[in-house]
Formats: C-alpha cells, sequence, structure tokens
C-alpha cells in the first residue's frame, strides 16, 4: 500500500466519525445528575479538601435546587442569567460570581465531554 492510499485508507476509516455519523448516543444527563456523576468526581481529584467543602457546598445550595431536575441540554443562557440576577438580589457579589464561575466550568465540562453540541447559528 503507498502512502497515497494508506491516508485514503484512514480518511475512509474516520469518515463515519468526522461526519458524526457514529452509533454513540448521547447520555441525556439532568442538571444534577452530570454535577454529581461528572462535574463533582472530575473536580474532586484537584480540589483540595477545604475548596471541595466550599465549592461542593455553593454548588449543591445554590445550583442544583435550581436547575437539578432540568435537562442539561435545556438549560439556555437566559436561563443562566436570569439564575444569577435571582441570585444578586439576596447574596454578596462575591457568592454570585462563584456561582457564575461553577456555572461556567459546568457546562465547559459538559460541552468538552461532547455532552453538548454548540448551538450557534
Amino acid at each position: 500500500m503507498t502512502s497515497v492510499e494508506a491516508h485514503l485508507a484512514l480518511a475512509e476509516i474516520l469518515r463515519p466519525i468526522n461526519e458524526g455519523a457514529t452509533d454513540e448516543r448521547l447520555v441525556p444527563y439532568t442538571f444534577e445528575e452530570f454535577v454529581n456523576e461528572m462535574y463533582l468526581p472530575h473536580c474532586r481529584q484537584t480540589w483540595k479538601a477545604s475548596t471541595a467543602y466550599t465549592s461542593e457546598h455553593i454548588v449543591k445550595v445554590h445550583l442544583l435546587p435550581e436547575l437539578g431536575d432540568r435537562l442539561l441540554t435545556s438549560v439556555t443562557r437566559r436561563d443562566m442569567q436570569d439564575l444569577l440576577e435571582a441570585k444578586a438580589r439576596t447574596l454578596a457579589k462575591s457568592v454570585v460570581t462563584h456561582i457564575r464561575w461553577y456555572l461556567n466550568a459546568i457546562f465547559k465540562l459538559a460541552f468538552s465531554d461532547g455532552i453538548l453540541k454548540n448551538r450557534r447559528r
């Protein structure tokens, strides 16, 4: 097999994957399932004990009750902004900043894991 033939063969093998035509199905996580099964275990690997305690507290007290039963794929930017604005009415700016940071981190992980797809139009 020549180098050109090898590249063509490889391209043919990878074509279904590159076109998104694999049989892999996305797991329909709720926000809470994703946080508990994927996000927190991922973060615990690097967090110090004190960071884990405060971070998990913020996520469990301020995010899970609000978004926990929603499908991860159904949470919109507007939903997150509304949540942050509601929290800003009763919480300190630093707490709201942390909540925003965790929302960002949760959705970045979901996106990088392929659970969320880019919805830009």
